[in-house]
């Protein structure tokens, strides 16, 4: 396989930092293979080697197309050191490649004295922290229901849908999450409420607001422009067309409100006419 200029780096750089930076599909384990492929050839053990994944699935293809190329390699007969590489098919099973989670699992695992940990513990799964996840969320919304902050109600009318929170829960969950990829979601929370309170990051959001505001009205004015279309396949009468027209129209007319509370006056005041 022929790999570019910048692949080709990476797969043969020695010691040192590297940091490579590239878009989905174009072939970052495909070269991260290759490159372990290369230090095994070398003269590195792959137990020497820590290969990180972000799922198992991912981690699994890698393994294993680390063994194929290794006996390729042993196949081709052109290997300098066949003993070695033989040796890397049976210490492959011993090898870290696996996700950051397994990962250290395992780390803490061996050094659980160190970490003063329970030896027996083990990772939670996707399932189960979905259910925590939940089961917080539901006692939090309890709690503030039971307060009645007049913000938390207000939050709540702005986000519900048919009288139901679900909507505002997902949104809160999904922050979470976010947060929970910085590397102090704690202080990043609070700094986005600062930043959130400063004139620029009201405007900001205002911006946002009002962009999601529009793209949404600007949808349904496609739809209807769709509904057009098929009305005029089907023969629909010319006055039912010139209606559903005037009624595209009106909504891209809305749609042009960049400024926030203007945006939304025009669609409180929106209405479909005959």
């Amino acid at each position: 396989m022929a790999y570019t200029e910048n692949q080709q780096k990476a797969i043969d750089k020695g010691e040192g930092n590297l940091m490579v930076s590239a878009s989905a599909g174009s072939g970052k384990t495909t070269v991260m293979v290759e490159r372990i492929l290369s230090l095994i050839e070398r003269g590195t053990d792959v137990t020497e080697i820590l290969a990180i994944t972000f799922t198992r699935l991912a981690a699994a293809e890698m393994r294993e197309k680390l063994r194929l190329k290794i006996c390729d390699r042993l196949a081709s007969g052109n290997a300098n050191s066949e003993e070695h590489l033989a040796r890397q098919i049976r210490l492959l099973p011993l090898a870290s490649v696996d996700t950051i989670h397994s990962f250290c699992r395992s780390l803490l695992k061996s050094y659980f004295y160190a970490a003063d940990l329970d030896p027996a513990f083990e990772l939670l799964s996707d399932s189960e922290a979905h259910q925590l996840k939940e089961q917080a969320i539901e006692e939090v919304f309890s709690a503030a229901y039971e307060e009645g902050s007049s913000d938390f109600l207000r939050t709540v009318r702005y986000f519900s849908k048919k009288r139901k929170d679900n909507s505002l829960k997902e949104r809160v969950l999904a922050l979470s999450e976010f947060a929970d990829s910085e590397e102090d979601p704690s202080a990043w929370i609070t700094l986005s409420q600062r930043e959130y309170y400063t004139k620029e990051g009201r405007a900001l959001v205002k911006k946002e607001l009002a962009c999601h505001l529009q793209r949404r009205v600007t949808g349904y004015a496609e739809d209807f422009a769709d509904l057009q279309q098929r009305g005029e396949k089907l023969g629909v009468p010319e006055k039912s067309l010139a209606v559903i027209a005037e009624w595209r129209a009106a909504l891209l007319c809305v749609a042009e409100n960049s400024n926030l509370y203007a945006l939304i006056a025009a669609i409180r005041s929106f209405s479909f006419v005959n």
